[in-house]
């Protein structure tokens, strides 16, 4: 319940949103490659990060990664067995 209601409190914050206008105006403006590069300089994230969310009383479990063909292969063996739990 705490984690809900700093969640809620920070949805209707702008600055939530800061990172992501910021990743628009620096993908918009700058070459793919050297915008890659500044991004990954200043935001360090995992290659691969499951983040559950909520909205209207249903729960989203969102996955990003950016890895190769066998990192891949690792989260979709992980994702099939999630599903098969939650499916029980």
């Amino acid at each position: 319940m705490k984690v809900k209601q700093a969640m809620d409190a920070e949805k209707g914050q702008l600055s939530c949103r800061h990172f992501i206008m910021s990743l628009d105006a620096v993908f918009r403006f700058m070459p793919y490659a050297i915008a890659k590069l500044a991004v990954l300089k200043c935001y360090c994230n995992p290659l691969f990060q499951l983040s559950p969310s909520t909205y209207k009383n249903e729960m989203t479990l969102s996955v990003a990664f950016h890895g190769t063909q066998n990192d891949q292969n690792k989260i979709r063996c992980f994702l099939e067995k999630i599903d098969k739990e939650l499916s029980v």
